[in-house]
């Protein structure tokens, strides 16, 4: 009785693991009945396993593709709406860049979201007009606003980082609180390369830079902030449901 009980319970440890089928097969053990006893064997048990293996694998394949698809969308959204910009005294413009920067990072999480800015910043550095102004080329990467350009990535790979850590799962209010969160310090992230390399450049002093860069654009970031949670929320739920997995890539 002390052996069989000693059976069962070794059983109920090694279920999950395979050792149990190969335990009973060697021992030819079968308890029918026994409540701690399945009926599988164990070819069974590994064409079961196999199976599973192989549809977690192809699950794994599709969403990869999907999260990839995603990533060449948003980053042809910057393409599309950095350009679009109003040009300022101090030489840097006012941009829909940084909008669609915060959205890659909301709706992408922060890897998936930087990776989608370096696409735009490289296809910027080769020659395609997507910079502000319809312009492009390495020149405006090493330029005074070249600090901006690439701190778009830093950006968007600390909003999508802080947001899908505290606010992916979420309920809507927290959700929103860390989406703003994630966006204020990309957006610190942003502002402190972008004013740093224009002072390198441009040689003129902190103040300065600062009322050239960070000031005019802190009223229009916010409404930004807005309009990226009101068009993400939506675009997200609609994405969990038919593109994405339970647990998107961060």
């Amino acid at each position: 009785m002390t052996i069989r009980r000693f059976q069962c319970i070794l059983y109920s440890l090694l279920k999950y693991t395979g050792g149990c089928c190969c335990y009973f097969s060697c021992h030819n053990i079968s308890y029918a009945g026994s409540p701690c006893i399945y009926s599988l064997t164990s070819n069974t048990y590994i064409r079961r396993i196999t199976e599973r293996r192989k549809t977690m694998k192809q699950n794994n394949s599709i969403s990869d593709t999907k999260n990839l698809v995603l990533c060449a969308v948003c980053a042809a959204i910057t393409c599309v709406l950095a350009p679009l910009s109003i040009p300022l005294a101090g030489g840097v413009p006012i941009s829909l860049a940084t909008f669609a920067v915060m959205l890659a990072g909301v709706l992408l999480g922060g890897s998936l979201g930087a990776l989608s800015q370096l696409i735009y910043v490289l296809l910027g550095a080769v020659g395609l007009p997507v910079f502000a102004g319809w312009t492009g080329g390495l020149g405006n990467v090493l330029g005074m606003t070249g600090g901006f350009i690439i701190g778009y990535i830093p950006c968007a790979w600390l909003t999508g980082l802080i947001y899908k850590k505290f606010g992916y799962t979420a309920k809507k209010s927290a959700k929103i609180l860390f989406m703003i969160i994630g966006m204020v310090v990309g957006n610190i992230a942003l502002y402190a390369l972008g004013t740093v390399w224009f002072m390198v450049v441009t040689g003129m002093t902190l103040e300065a830079s600062l009322a050239a860069c960070v000031i005019p654009f802190i009223p229009g970031n916010f409404i930004k902030m807005a309009a990226v949670i009101i068009v993400a929320l939506p675009v997200e739920t609609a994405i969990r449901k038919t593109m994405y997995a339970s647990n998107p890539a961060i």
